[in-house]
């Protein structure tokens, strides 16, 4: 578990990593499965959502579209905060 500043810091340089690269970045990336970055961002919102998990499981939540199959790591990213959170 890594300390509340440093958490803030890896989350701004992922961000900043995606706005200096969002030229390069098209739809195919969005709905592609690139396990490697894609299961990092996922564990990126069940770390955080062990702290925050109204926020996250929110978010998560709005990708589920009636009608839609969801993406495998949304899917993937629901379960992890079930299991992370459970009591």
């Amino acid at each position: 578990q890594l300390a509340y500043p440093h958490r803030v810091i890896i989350l701004k340089a992922m961000e900043t990593v995606v706005k200096n690269n969002i030229a390069l970045l098209d739809k195919s990336t969005a709905k592609e499965v690139i396990r490697d970055w894609q299961q990092a961002a996922s564990n990126v919102l069940v770390a955080v959502g062990q702290r925050f998990i109204n926020k996250v499981m929110e978010e998560v939540l709005t990708k589920f579209q009636p009608g839609i199959l969801p993406h495998y790591f949304v899917m993937q990213t629901f379960a992890n905060l079930s299991v992370s959170n459970g009591e």
